[in-house]
């Protein structure tokens, strides 16, 4: 689907641990709330290229969390493990916290869940239930990291 839309770029299906490029290919790498793979990144960076990864803060989508897991081990959330790693693989980072909340239309709200790797393991009759339409906002608190590649 996306490459139908923009014959400009190169779309592609690729395996995150053997990344089908060569060494030194890349300026920027963009890895937004995914998994990462720091050797391969660095490998496929040129030497001074960037890395710029956002990663979750403590409060990303805190109403969902305390909606689903009150109480709970999902209820609380840390970025430290993700950021040390990250840290040890590119020494020197800049970071920035930006935080702010989203209305979110009860039309817009079903997707949303099921989005959010906090709700793949839900019961789907859970979702269904009036509970989750309290949510009339949630709260956006990434971290942008950019790290550069030496």
């Amino acid at each position: 689907m996306a490459s139908a839309g923009n014959s400009d770029n190169i779309w592609l299906i690729a395996d995150l641990a053997h990344s089908p490029f060569k060494n030194n290919q890349f300026d920027i790498i963009v890895n937004i709330l995914s998994p990462a793979n720091y050797s391969e990144f660095r490998r496929i960076l040129k030497k001074e290229g960037l890395l710029i990864k956002v990663l979750p803060n403590p409060g990303y989508l805190m109403e969902i969390r305390k909606l689903f897991y009150s109480g709970k081990e999902k209820n609380e959330y840390s970025n430290k493990k993700t950021f040390d790693l990250l840290i040890k693989n590119f020494n020197s980072a800049h970071q920035e916290r930006v935080i702010y909340k989203k209305e979110v239309k009860q039309d817009s709200l079903i997707p949303l869940l099921e989005m959010t790797p906090l709700c793949w393991n839900i019961n789907k009759e859970k979702l269904n239930k009036n509970k989750w339409s309290e949510i009339r906002e949630v709260t956006i608190d990434p971290e942008l990291i950019s790290a550069k590649n030496y």
